[in-house]
């Protein structure tokens, strides 16, 4: 009889394999307190906006601004207006909880967050009083056509700034103007006779139009205007006109060389299929009235037209 005897599979010893699970939890959790601890760290410092006051206001205007971890000192730190921070002299006071800073006058309604090197804040809304909706009263309770309700100021010079407020005047200006008179023998009165007398209008690649909102036009005077009725003229049509004198002694404008030159226009319509009662409408337009180019008659037509001219068009 043989007995083998063969050395045994050593069991590891359970207390052991527990402290190496507790140490590699342990380790792992002190891992993961380090990257809360840093992410902690780094929330607790970024900037916190808690209040813009006022929030309703005009650009151009002071607001505060109020909240948390701003830093004592404004340094490389910044406002911002829909991501664009104002120039070094917009800054009134800055305090780590306290910010004074002169509204942009691009900000009309923008999202303000202040900047930090700990990061952005969140984001609170400025909205310019301009761009507020009201209910209109009176006469101008359901006008489509623009309404000028009021001028900052009766008289000016030429190159003076002039703000016209009203309704109806468009978000944006688009192909909409201002007119100023330009031949000042008569203060035209109503749209009618400012669609064909001569005007100038503020030239928008010189910067004359400094705003434009739906009740707020912002404008230089522009060269060659003179005392008379001014005018809003958009897609919807004209405004009434309101009277402003341009103050004298600052020159005047003339236009010399003058050029004659005609324009011919015509329609060839073929190839129609219809049946029953129809009918096809043609509009014309004439070359645009303005100071620079007046004086604009028909020579002739083939065909007399249903409506010779409505805001510059002919109807067929």
């Amino acid at each position: 009889m043989r007995i083998a005897i063969s050395p045994g599979r050593s069991r590891p010893d359970p207390r052991k394999k527990r402290a190496g699970i507790y140490l590699g939890a342990g380790l792992a959790l002190a891992a993961a307190l380090a990257v809360a601890g840093g992410l902690y760290l780094k929330r607790a410092s970024m900037p916190l906006v808690l209040a813009v006051d006022p929030a309703i206001g005009d650009p151009g205007t002071t607001i505060r601004i109020a909240g948390r971890n701003f830093g004592d000192e404004r340094g490389d730190s910044r406002v911002e207006f829909d991501d664009a921070a104002p120039t070094a002299s917009s800054y009134l006071s800055w305090s780590d909880g306290l910010i004074e800073v002169r509204v942009p006058h691009y900000a009309e309604s923008a999202l303000v967050r202040v900047r930090t090197r700990a990061g952005a804040s969140n984001a609170r809304m400025f909205m310019s009083k301009a761009l507020l909706p009201y209910r209109a009263e009176g006469s101008t309770a359901g006008a489509v056509a623009p309404v000028i309700e009021s001028l900052s100021a009766d008289s000016g010079s030429v190159g003076s700034v002039l703000v016209i407020r009203g309704l109806n005047f468009g978000a944006n200006k688009d192909d909409s103007e201002l007119l100023f008179a330009w031949n000042g023998s008569t203060a035209f009165g109503s749209a009618q006779e400012a669609s064909v007398s001569s005007f100038v209008v503020p030239d928008p690649s010189t910067g004359e139009y400094l705003s434009w909102s739906d009740k707020e036009i912002k404008v230089c005077v522009p060269d060659g205007a003179v005392s008379g009725s001014l005018f809003v003229r958009t897609a919807r049509g004209t405004s009434d006109g309101r009277y402003f004198q341009v103050s004298s002694g600052v020159g005047t404008k003339s236009y010399t060389g003058s050029r004659t030159y005609s324009i011919s226009s015509f329609v060839t319509i073929s190839r129609v299929k219809s049946a029953g009662a129809n009918a096809l409408f043609i509009w014309m337009p004439f070359p645009t009235l303005s100071a620079t180019q007046h004086g604009v008659k028909s020579l002739g037509r083939s065909v007399d037209p249903l409506v010779p001219d409505y805001k510059g068009l002919s109807v067929y």
